[in-house]
């Protein structure tokens, strides 16, 4: 089972102030004994460790950084010329960002409907957003 794992997550998870924190835990949780493979992309794996060194500081950020890149559980898919120029045409139809253009992207390539995101962008894309 895939589900597609978005920076708003990856943050959730980590960060104990964030107001989707015990949320987080809870999916995490459950998707884990689903045995799902979390699926995600360099452009999402690199804002999340932007937000995580800003919130949390460099050695927590770096910690979870490697914890996500040595996981067997985590894809991290780099966005290539097969998937770039598709995103930057999806952000250029929807006002969303471009991480998360890109993250549609990918999800429809790769045949992933759920999303383990707090972001309704999601949801008004057509994915269908993993609950707690």
């Amino acid at each position: 089972m895939k589900v597609f794992i978005d920076t708003s997550a990856f943050c959730a998870i980590w960060e104990p102030g964030d107001p989707h924190h015990e949320g987080a835990k809870k999916i995490h949780a459950r998707l884990a004994e689903e045995a799902i493979v979390y699926h995600s992309h360099d452009w999402v794996f690199l804002e999340t460790m932007f937000l995580l060194r800003k919130r949390l500081g460099r050695s927590q950020a770096a910690r979870a950084g490697q914890i996500i890149l040595q996981n067997p559980a985590i894809c991290i898919h780099a966005m290539d010329d097969g998937l770039r120029p598709t995103a930057l045409q999806e952000h250029g139809t929807r006002p969303v960002s471009l991480v998360d253009a890109a993250s549609f992207v990918l999800m429809r390539r790769e045949g992933i409907e759920r999303a383990f995101a707090f972001d309704k962008d999601f949801e008004r894309a057509g994915f269908t957003l993993e609950k707690p």
